[in-house]
């Protein structure tokens, strides 16, 4: 198993490279730089200069590869690829860059950056030569190999945010360049890792291919056909690891792990303050802006501890989850994340106390029950006087690996049509995203948009509590405690005005007929969840002129959660 030790010593002999090649670089500029030929000099003279280090720091990784698994056969060898129109392009750039620093300043950048590149090249092609790639073959097969960033104490922020993602890349691209994630896990795949419903790797897994078939013409692509994620961060396709950076490619082969060092848990620490200030700043958009904003809050974090002004610590606790094997496992979150609150409410106690174990176990303290009577959704979302079904179907489609542990919801099984178009779960993952959630529904069970929009408040740190369905009735979802505890009633729709407003008309109407029929039933407060999409200005004025618009069906207070949650908006109502 490669340790952090075993990655410092492969940095130590790298970094003394470097120094050699820059001095050596360092004597050739003070001999020859006044010489009026020196850019032709310099150019035909580079890569004499450079090769013999490049090939040494090869030829040392491929080393330390082979000593990192003594007991296997394979043996590894140095693998450099560093092109000549690469030499040349930073010899002219050197010379020829506007800005601050030297020629000598940058190309030193540049040969350092290079030697580290001949180590990570010579890590990943061997990897690649002992195991294929993707390694492990195909994502149904055991996890394959994993790369994991070693970071040095004091690098920069980005390098430390990358090394806190641990042994997590899967592709010989991903390790070495800045490029798009062969496939990618979502923020509801680590709320369920979080609750210990399923490992990093089945999440992989399962976001491997393509299983929806809107979602793969969108992509111009077919049904079980193999993803290509989104971009990592806001680097371009290609860009490799920046000048000066002494980051190495440290490999965990098939039944190993790596363990960071212990001033990467501090950079964790620095990775979720950071977020925090972000997002109460408003900063939280996405994208490329968001993560230049976390990269400079966590500058300022580490600029304030130098300076003896250490950040308030954040709380953690351990806590306990169980997998589908029902093996505990312990896990340390922020004592306020929503991991904790969910391990809190499931147990009735606070993190730190062991978690009972098993499936029935679970189903014990989260108290779900089996559904007694039938539902039907409203359109887009809310509800209706309607209860889950007493007796569901029999004989579905599901796999032997997909069997949900409760009785199928038939709400979900039967024809259900997600509001926003997006890919309908099985009814397994269902029932574990309910499981999952940090909110008592009373045995109830929720379609699957109602499941996504607690996830999202909740995720927020938004504090709700369920209302039971009434057998004859129409009845709001949830006391907001966090907003007075105003009962609210939420809708998925799309972000579109006509299809806000017919929801909203729609479920005011039906409280008024409970009225006439000598119910004291109100629907006054709403929650549109637009799922993934914005909240645009248009819509927001629109809604704003929504009381307006309809004078017999007013509502008081109206809220949009969009940009999957991101986006908390009250509409001010004319």
């Amino acid at each position: 198993m490669p340790t952090a030790a075993d990655a410092l010593a492969l940095q130590l002999v790298l970094s003394d490279l470097s120094t050699e090649v820059i001095a050596d670089l360092v004597a050739l500029w003070r001999k020859y730089s006044d010489d009026p030929e020196f850019a032709a000099l310099l150019l035909a003279a580079f890569p004499e200069i450079i090769g013999p280090y490049t090939q040494a720091g090869a030829l040392v990784s491929a080393q330390w590869y082979t000593e990192q698994a003594p007991d296997l056969p394979y043996v590894a060898t140095p693998h450099v690829d560093l092109p000549a129109e690469r030499l040349s392009g930073s010899v002219s750039w050197a010379l020829y860059a506007p800005g601050t620093a030297t020629p000598l300043e940058r190309l030193s950048g540049s040969v350092k950056r290079m030697i580290y590149d001949a180590s990570r090249q010579t890590v990943l092609h061997n990897l690649q030569t002992e195991y294929g790639d993707p390694p492990g073959g195909s994502f149904d097969d055991e996890p394959g190999t994993r790369w994991a960033r070693y970071a040095s104490a004091n690098a920069c922020s980005f390098c430390r945010l990358m090394a806190t993602r641990g042994a997590v890349y899967r592709s010989k691209a991903s390790a070495e360049r800045v490029v798009g994630r062969s496939i990618d896990i979502t923020n509801a795949d680590r709320r369920q890792i979080a609750a210990g419903y399923m490992t990093r790797d089945e999440a992989l897994a399962r976001r491997a291919t393509y299983s929806s078939a809107r979602g793969a013409r969108k992509a111009g692509r077919s049904v079980g056909d193999r993803k290509t994620g989104r971009l990592r961060g806001t680097r371009g396709y290609g860009g490799k690891y920046h000048d000066h950076c002494r980051c190495i490619a440290v490999p965990v082969r098939p039944g190993t792990s790596y363990e960071p060092p212990d001033y990467v848990e501090k950079w964790e620490d620095d990775y979720i303050a950071a977020t925090r200030t972000v997002s109460a700043s408003g900063a939280d958009t996405g994208g490329k802006s968001e993560l230049n904003a976390i990269l400079r809050e966590m500058d300022a974090i580490d600029s304030r501890r130098r300076e003896g002004q250490p950040a308030d610590p954040i709380e953690m606790v351990d806590i306990e989850v169980h997998g589908r094997d029902g093996a505990p496992k312990s896990m340390r979150v922020p004592a306020d994340s929503p991991a904790a609150r969910a391990y809190t409410n499931r147990n009735g106690k606070g993190p730190g106390a062991p978690d009972p174990v098993g499936k029935a176990a679970t189903r014990a303290l989260i108290g779900v029950k089996t559904p007694t009577q039938s539902a039907s959704p409203e359109t887009a979302g809310g509800r209706g006087g309607d209860k889950p079904p007493a007796d569901p179907p029999t004989g579905g489609k599901l796999g032997a690996a997909d069997q949900p542990e409760e009785p199928p919801f038939a709400g979900h099984t039967k024809g259900y049509v997600h509001p926003h178009r997006a890919p309908v779960w099985s009814e397994a993952e269902r029932q574990q995203r309910q499981r999952a959630l940090p909110v008592d529904l009373q045995g109830e069970q929720l379609y699957q948009h109602e499941i996504e929009t607690v996830e999202r408040l909740t995720d927020r740190g938004e504090q709700l509590e369920w209302i039971p369905r009434d057998d004859r009735l129409p009845t709001s979802d949830f006391r907001w405690l966090s907003r007075e505890g105003i009962e609210v009633d939420t809708k998925a729709t799309k972000a579109k005005y006509e299809s806000v407003g017919n929801q909203l008309r729609r479920s005011v109407e039906k409280a008024r007929a409970a009225r006439e029929r000598g119910s004291a039933v109100r629907k006054d407060n709403f929650l549109v969840d637009l799922g993934r999409r914005q909240l645009s200005p248009k819509l927001e004025g629109q809604l704003s002129e929504y009381n307006r618009r309809n004078p017999e069906n007013l509502v008081q207070r109206l809220w949009v959660l969009s940009a999957d949650g991101r986006k908390l908006t009250e509409i001010n109502l004319a």
